[in-house]
């Protein structure tokens, strides 16, 4: 088992998906941590422009925030999907050269199209 290319292959796979997994959880923990913080700001504060303040600060980060775990969400679904191919025999490519296209890429629709094929490939009766 441990000769087959494929296995080794997988280990690396494996390991990349782990690692963005874990720095979207990451990312997660800390989102939550920082709107912990302003809430408990802005409900301490008896100032109107301070709590206005504090408002608009948890709103920009939500915005923010939504934006960065959504683009670390779509690359744990690149390595996923990485995965899926090797366990239906479909040898991935360069994993670094593919991941920095797929990184550089600006199209969010191209990803989310990747992402909803990857769906459509894993369909209970599909090969």
């Amino acid at each position: 088992m441990a000769d087959d290319p494929n296995y080794e292959r997988r280990d690396e796979l494996l390991s990349h998906w782990q690692i963005q997994e874990s720095l979207l959880q990451n990312y997660r923990t800390l989102f939550l941590t920082s709107q912990s913080i302003i809430f408990s700001i802005a409900a301490t504060n008896i100032s109107f422009m301070s709590f206005m303040a504090m408002l608009v600060l948890g709103w920009v980060l939500i915005w923010k925030w939504r934006e960065i775990t959504n683009a670390r969400g779509l690359d744990v679904t690149y390595f996923q999907t990485q995965l899926l191919y090797l366990e239906k025999g479909i040898q991935p490519g360069k994993i670094f050269t593919e991941f920095r296209f797929w990184k550089n890429s600006n199209s969010i629709k191209e990803k989310k199209h990747f992402k909803k094929c990857l769906l459509e490939m894993n369909q209970p009766g599909r090969s």
